[in-house]
């Protein structure tokens, strides 16, 4: 299994995080279903699944070596602050994008300046890349105040993860786009573990 986030940790690492001066810095991570049970987000157009299904299907079906919460309580710093209980200092949060129905891609955001999320954001896009040659890349979006999903990455942040990323692996309102939870929780698997 392709794994870009694999590297030799005996060496140090760039300056990045809370680590200080050359210390190592191996992101231990942990995922986010995006939204909650009550406002489960964009669905499929069948309405089988809603991005809160979706992730949290993606989430059990990785449970044993992927650490997971919710947003249900607590919202995003309720279930970092969980995770961060658990020793995770990387955060994904499974969201998927929507739009007409006939969008598709995939991308990742971060907060505008955080060069350690930056740095893992564009691996994980390399690596599907590589999964999904034929797949639309929309790219690494830096997120400011007031952007959609700052307010998400930001509460990541001030709840004690070092990464935050906000990941949006395809149009969940196009059947061309969709990802199956089973193909989303390899491609994770494969990517966080």
């Amino acid at each position: 299994m392709f794994n870009c986030l694999k590297k030799d940790y005996s060496k140090p690492s760039k300056e990045y995080g809370s680590h200080g001066d050359g210390e190592n810095f191996k992101p231990i991570w942990g995922y986010i279903v995006p939204h909650t049970k009550d406002a489960q987000g964009a669905e499929t157009p069948d309405n089988k699944w809603s991005e809160y299904k979706h992730g949290q299907a993606v989430a059990v079906k990785n449970a044993v070596v992927i650490p997971w919460d919710d947003r249900d309580n607590g919202g995003v710093s309720g279930a970092v602050k969980r995770l961060v209980s658990k020793g995770v200092n990387a955060t994904w949060e499974g969201h998927l994008n929507a739009y007409r129905g006939d969008t598709a891609g995939m991308e990742i955001l971060y907060i505008h300046g955080d060069d350690l999320s930056k740095h893992y954001a564009e691996l994980i896009i390399d690596a599907f890349r590589i999964r999904y040659p034929d797949r639309n890349i929309r790219g690494l979006k830096a997120k400011r105040k007031g952007d959609r999903g700052y307010n998400n990455l930001r509460d990541a942040k001030r709840s004690g993860a070092d990464v935050a990323l906000l990941g949006e692996l395809f149009f969940i309102d196009n059947p061309d786009d969709y990802l199956s939870p089973d193909e989303v929780a390899e491609f994770i698997l494969g990517v966080l573990a």
